[in-house]
């Protein structure tokens, strides 16, 4: 299947590859069904995979720049809580695995720059379409009845379109690129918090601990949550949004 996908796009021109493959499950590790975790780490890590394998030969080919990026999650950055453990596990090793090939690549193959994207808070209807995907492939939902979810709205999260528009740092040459929460790509003051909470993770990590103190402490609607907790998801409590 890789051979055949390279036989076609060999001899064009490629500029960027995006690995951006993704389904989410709202469940705890104790709630959460192994058929959920399959279906996370097979769409999310091994997706992203084969991405990677289908296409890194034929960038390292053609020897123009180009940007190979995968597509994890500013919760691939931080310590896992909540709701989301097969999301957040999968998000952690795409943005692990990304660092391989920035290594591979790194001394033969400079004209590809290697990226790993962390959006933070951006609007999708993932939840939505991974629920409906998934009783597809269990046979308790007809595909003809599928029909294209609607994206939610919110005022607090940043768009498919301002998403976008905040990609820029990849021409700052920028290992790393989170998209948080700030203007111009939002029109609010109230950002996700995404270097404080990665402060607090690598200081756990450096001192062999982890503070589980918010796991007693009233969150935000969505529940208890360590990384849930910035100025966005207090505006996000105190206006009943979910």
């Amino acid at each position: 299947c890789l051979q055949a996908i390279q036989r076609q796009i060999r001899g064009r021109r490629i500029g960027s590859v995006y690995a951006a493959a993704g389904v989410l499950f709202f469940r705890t590790v104790l709630r959460s069904t192994l058929q959920e975790w399959s279906t996370t780490l097979a769409v999310n890590v091994v997706g992203v995979v084969t991405t990677i394998q289908t296409f890194a030969p034929v960038l390292r080919e053609q020897r123009e720049p180009s940007i190979l990026c995968t597509v994890g999650s500013a919760s691939g950055l931080l310590r896992g809580d909540r709701g989301v453990a097969s999301y957040q596990s999968s998000k952690h090793a795409v943005v692990s695995l990304t660092d391989s090939p920035s290594f591979e690549l790194a001394k033969s193959d400079l004209q590809i720059r290697v990226h790993a994207l962390c959006p933070c808070y951006v609007a999708t209807g993932m939840s939505r379409t991974s629920v409906v995907n998934q009783e597809v492939w269990d046979g308790t939902r007809d595909s003809a009845s599928i029909q294209a979810p609607s994206i939610p709205a919110s005022p607090l999260a940043l768009t498919l379109e301002s998403h976008a528009e905040d990609l820029r740092p990849h021409r700052r040459g920028r290992f790393y690129v989170i998209t948080e929460n700030v203007r111009p790509y939002v029109d609010h003051d109230r950002p996700f918090g995404v270097d404080t909470l990665i402060r607090e993770r690598m200081e756990s990590l450096l001192s062999h601990q982890i503070d589980n103190r918010d796991a007693f402490v009233d969150g935000p609607a969505a529940g208890p949550a360590a990384t849930m907790k910035g100025s966005l998801f207090r505006s996000v409590e105190s206006d009943g949004e979910t």
